[in-house]
């Protein structure tokens, strides 16, 4: 009797390769365009369409062979190799961009509170200038 060939639950790898790179479902989820519980569902089935696979695994930025394959192992190589390794294309590391993008973040963050205070500072002198006006109103 042949043994039954045991194929990979498919829905189970995603979550997997999810989980490994630190995404919660809601958030994979909007890189999708789909609902959280769409994600969920999706995670439960055992397999899942080719066409739609790939669909999935290009939302983790990995193939869909890396999630029909998907061993811890490899996975953790992989991760390693494409997020903490200089690319060998332009000697650059990934990291580098993080900080970039970091820095960038910093920036826009500084600006926006900047904007604030002066917004704030505005108003309060929009309500000044009212409340002076109010007093040079003749009482009735």
């Amino acid at each position: 009797m042949k043994e039954k060939e045991q194929k990979p639950h498919l829905g189970r790898n995603l979550q997997r390769a999810r989980e490994m790179l630190g995404l919660k479902q809601a958030t994979f989820a909007g890189v999708l365009g789909k609902s959280q519980q769409s994600v969920s569902k999706w995670e439960q089935q055992e397999t899942i369409p080719d066409e739609f696979l790939e669909t999935l695994a290009a939302g983790l930025g990995v193939t869909a062979a890396f999630i029909r394959n998907f061993e811890e192992q490899k996975a953790i190589r992989h991760f390693q190799r494409s997020f903490l390794t200089p690319d060998a294309d332009t000697d650059h590391h990934p990291m580098d961009k993080v900080a970039e993008l970091f820095k960038l973040l910093v920036q826009a963050e500084k600006e926006k509170m900047e904007l604030l205070t002066n917004t704030q500072k505005a108003i309060q002198d929009l309500a000044d200038l009212v409340q002076e006006v109010k007093r040079q109103l003749p009482t009735t």
